[in-house]
């Protein structure tokens, strides 16, 4: 007698058992294909998001030809103009990091938020007047372009199919980065200690990466032209700037302003994806 409940108990366990299962299947099944469906037919540059990135794009670029004819009648300290800008800036990365699904993404958005921070301390100490040629500021350039190459590294990775040459690419780059920033420890300028030197060439050197990490792989280019563009356009305006004697005063605040917009621009790009990617799986999912 006893067995027979037993086994009925089983028998009636049995089904429940294998419904669950397969609801756990099915879950999952639903997940894979919201995944998949996301990064195949996601759907970024919707007619809002356009109007609004041309807009953003034609606002900032004559915003910076107006403030910039305002600090060449002496109207205020450019450092101001800038600091908006980089708060701007900071409040996209932000905003990525709260709406992303992905842990690496998050990863990225941490870096370009250290990366903003670094970038809004060297225009409060041009506010403060501080000497550029002191040694700090050179470790803090260094950091900046550090944090930003970290950033640059992580978004140019997610969502990119790795192929031959983007391995060979992460291969050598560290290799070539660090020969190059080498150089300013064993080749040192007259005047300027050791170590300032070496952070100078490794914030070089990290601009350059950054660079690279974008424009120099065609993977970036097939799957996100846009962030490759506009992240890729900061730095590369950065080092322009670097060059001596090759721009004046209200050009390189000009340049400047560029930079950050380029850079507000590709934070857009980025967002506006994560956000569709987001609406996409819950679709997929319901």
């Amino acid at each position: 007698m006893a067995e027979s409940i037993t086994r009925s108990v089983h028998q009636n366990e049995a089904p429940l058992l294998q419904s669950a299962q397969q609801s756990e299947e099915v879950a999952t099944t639903k997940q894979e294909n919201a995944t998949l469906t996301s990064q195949r037919s996601t759907i970024i540059w919707t007619p809002s998001f356009i109007v609004i990135f041309a807009l953003t794009l034609a606002a900032g670029l004559s915003l910076a030809s107006l403030t910039t004819q305002g600090w060449d009648n002496r109207l205020y300290q450019p450092g101001w103009i800038l600091l908006g800008n980089t708060a701007i800036l900071g409040a996209l990365w932000v905003a990525i990091v709260i709406r992303t699904r992905s842990l690496w993404v998050r990863i990225g958005g941490s870096f370009a938020c250290l990366w903003v921070i670094f970038t809004a301390i060297n225009f409060i100490a041009g506010l403060l007047s501080v000497d550029a040629g002191l040694s700090a500021i050179a470790y803090l350039n260094a950091a900046t372009n550090i944090a930003l190459l970290a950033s640059y590294i992580v978004f140019s990775t997610n969502g990119v199919p790795f192929r031959g040459w983007d391995r060979w690419f992460f291969k050598i780059a560290p290799i070539i980065g660090g020969c190059l920033a080498l150089t300013g420890f064993f080749f040192p300028p007259p005047l300027i200690g050791l170590l300032p030197s070496l952070a100078s060439t490794t914030a070089a050197a990290a601009l350059y990466l950054a660079i690279a990490a974008w424009w120099l792989r065609p993977s970036c280019w097939k799957t996100q032209a846009g962030p490759a563009f506009f992240l890729g356009v900061a730095p590369t305006i950065l080092l322009m700037l670097s060059i001596p004697h090759a721009f004046n005063g209200s050009s390189n605040f000009f340049f400047l302003q560029v930079s950050l917009l380029s850079s507000i621009l590709g934070a857009m790009r980025l967002l506006q994806g994560e956000l569709r990617q987001r609406v996409t799986i819950e679709q997929a999912i319901s």
